[in-house]
């Protein structure tokens, strides 16, 4: 990204937080037509959809859709990302908007129909589907004409009945990588059908000769597992055979542990029926399914322990937010679980959701409670959770905590966190600036480039 981009970006993100998103608004359409690096242009129109969303304001977003078509750039991975996002949000008017800006932007790649092809039949229930065979013929021309493969086109207008001469070859990068791009956006229809095809599909990837293109498929159904809290028996069973393919063994085994764990828990099997003993993992899992389900924390005492654990005095916290018990009852969860905090303890996603949760909380009290349970996450002993740190230094109070959270979350690997950092140094990067420390300013500005390198 282009250090000027990223600082005005950093200034109309500043007016949305601080005077409103309306406020902030208005700047940001204008910096959308303004902005000429692709990939500042490119989050400078994600973050225009998320405020025109929560605005409501509809000609804003279809001017955002019509602002693509002056997208510099041949990539198209940025379109995959909002069209998923967009889709994931019921918003499929947008994403039929925005694929016909593509066709304006680029009408000779093969790439643009066919992912408005896999638009049409990922998204209309036409079974017909004649824009869908339209737009993959409109690709097979262009990719004859580029000298390009055209093997997962083929296969597709195969699947809808119609056949072409020429035989089809494995597909090269380019193919595959629509093709998976496709099926990650597949991913997240609400029919679970669908997203029963989709790991199909990617079963086939996950045996692509190329490699790198095998392990994204493995990587797209595991992040998948990780982030879906209700999958059916099913799309589990999918995913463990997707899994077994990845080619590091003790990668492999973590991973088709954690599915077969969801697979016992989904089954309504007791993990301590099977060959293994129930480990950590699966009480975690077992805990945030009660809590989702049944708005409780399940048992209080794990196996060969006298009190309650930490974990689920974080679980118990949060069952009792989302059920709305009484005032009283939340109090002394959250109370409970800092008196546990401030003893030591394994630091856990629960906790970590318990603490944003609680900042956000209509009580006073709890919310008092979860902004000092918030400065014990940097003390809490064990792996930090990888996701959750951007979220929990948004509500926080003080300003010197939230920088520290984002460095932890940082270290931990999250990406959000990394990206509200940047932000972060850049808003007082302007602060020392506007006061006359230029050369202050400057080492700012350069360590936040640094973060979102």
């Amino acid at each position: 990204m282009a250090l000027g981009g990223r600082v005005a970006l950093a200034g109309v993100e500043q007016i949305g937080a601080t005077a409103g998103l309306r406020a902030g608004f208005g700047p940001l359409r204008v910096l959308v037509r303004e902005l000429n690096d692709p990939a500042d242009r490119l989050r400078a129109i994600r973050l225009g959809f998320e405020w025109g969303l929560e605005l409501g304001d509809e000609p804003a977003l279809l001017e955002l859709c019509d602002a693509w078509i002056g997208q510099q750039g041949t990539d198209i991975a940025g379109l995959v990302e909002l069209v998923s996002w967009l889709a994931h949000r019921g918003r499929l008017d947008l994403v039929l908007r925005l694929a016909e800006a593509q066709c304006v932007r680029a009408p000779g790649d093969p790439r643009t129909w066919y992912l408005c092809a896999r638009i049409e039949l990922d998204l209309k229930p036409d079974p017909s589907q004649p824009e869908a065979r339209k737009h993959l013929r409109r690709a097979l021309r262009h990719a004859k004409e580029r000298s390009v493969d055209a093997g997962c086109i083929r296969r597709r207008l195969a699947q809808l009945g119609e056949a072409f001469g020429g035989a089809g070859g494995a597909g090269d990068t380019e193919d595959s990588a629509a093709q998976l791009a496709s099926l990650v956006l597949l991913l997240s229809a609400k029919g679970r059908y669908k997203r029963t095809r989709a790991l199909d599909g990617l079963n086939e990837l996950a045996q692509h000769e190329d490699a790198q293109v095998a392990r994204e498929a493995m990587r797209a159904v595991a992040r998948h597992v990780d982030r879906e809290p209700r999958l059916t028996e099913i799309e589990l069973d999918r995913a463990q055979t997707v899994l077994s393919h990845w080619p590091d063994l003790a990668a492999r085994q973590e991973a088709l542990g954690r599915v077969a764990a969801r697979l016992r828990i989904s089954r309504g099997e007791a993990a301590a029926s099977g060959d293994a003993p129930p480990t950590a993992s699966t009480r975690a899992i077992d805990l945030a399914r009660s809590v989702l389900e049944h708005g409780v924390a399940g048992s209080a005492v794990s196996a060969g322990a006298r009190t309650p654990t930490l974990q689920w005095r974080a679980q118990d916290a949060i069952a009792k937010l989302r059920r709305g018990t009484s005032t009283a009852s939340t109090r002394d969860a959250y109370q409970s679980l800092l008196s546990a905090a401030d003893t030591g303890g394994v630091l856990s996603v629960a906790i970590v959701t318990a603490t944003w949760l609680g900042c956000r909380a209509d009580d006073e009290t709890v919310r008092r409670t979860a902004q000092l349970l918030a400065s014990r996450l940097l003390t809490l002993s064990g792996d930090p959770p990888s996701r959750g740190w951007a979220r929990v230094a948004a509500v926080v109070d003080d300003p010197a905590l939230a920088p520290a959270l984002l460095e932890k979350g940082m270290a931990a690997g999250d990406p959000e966190a990394r990206v509200a950092l940047a932000d972060a140094i850049t808003r007082e990067a302007w602060r020392v600036h506007a006061a006359g420390e230029s050369a202050k300013a400057l080492a700012l500005l350069q360590r936040a480039k640094h973060l979102h390198a």
